[in-house]
Order: structure tokens, then sequence, then C-alpha cells
């Protein structure tokens, strides 16, 4: 009966060696299988690092290539225009100042009229005569 024994304990840790072998390569699966995503994951964020540098490469290429007169003209130019757009600005500026400024003086006038009419108008319905002027 020990024979039994011994061949029974030995095909029980047998299997027990069997199991754990499977539940450590279950696990080595899962991280590769999480390795093999990472991978493709690092890999699609180079290729677009590489594809903006590629590129920027060629950017470099044609400003080089470029003489650097016209691209001074064309600073030059939009320098032009930015003092043009300025100076109309400012005249627009003055006019609005200056429109502000008429309306200003057409209200007020506009009030003192409509205070000098409620006087009169008091003084008509109160039967006053009205204090002479110096």
């Amino acid at each position: 009966m020990t024979e039994d024994n011994v061949s029974f304990k030995m095909i029980a840790q047998t299997s027990d060696s069997i199991e754990k072998l499977f539940e450590i390569n279950t696990r080595i699966d899962e991280r590769v299988k999480e390795m093999q995503h990472r991978q493709g994951a690092f890999e699609a964020r180079l290729e677009g690092v590489i594809s903006g540098y590629q590129e920027v490469i060629q950017k470099v290429a044609v400003l080089e290539s470029k003489d650097g007169s016209m691209i001074l003209n064309d600073v030059n130019k939009c320098k032009e225009e930015l003092a043009k757009i300025d100076k109309r600005l400012l005249v627009a500026e003055k006019s609005n100042d200056l429109s502000k400024d008429r309306w200003n003086r057409v209200f007020t006038f506009t009030m003192q009229l409509v205070w000098v009419l409620l006087a009169a108008w008091l003084l008509m319905k109160l039967n006053l005569q009205s204090p002479s002027v110096p």
C-alpha cells in the first residue's frame, strides 16, 4: 500500500504542479497581451512624432530655399499696412470724439430750451410776470 500511497502523492504533486504551471502560463499570456497593446500605442505615438518631425523638416527646407529678402519685404509691407490702419483708426477716433461733442452740445441746448419753455408755461399758467433780464 505504500507504493500506491507514494504514487498517489506523486500524481497529486504532478497535478498541482501542472495547475500552477497553467496559472503561471495564463498570467504570462495576459502580461504579454498588455505589453503588445502598450507597444502598439507607443508605436502609434512614435509614428505621429516622426510625421510631425518630417513636416517641420520640410517647412524648414522650404524656408531655407527661399530668399530672406522676400520675407523681409513682406514684413516691411505688413508694417506699412499696419501704420496706415493705425492712422485710419486715429482719424476715426477723432471724428467720433467730434461727433460726441457735437451731440453733447445739441443735447445741452435742447435741455435748456425745454427748461425755458417749461418756465414760460408755468409763468403763463400762474399768471406771473417774467423777471426782468439784465
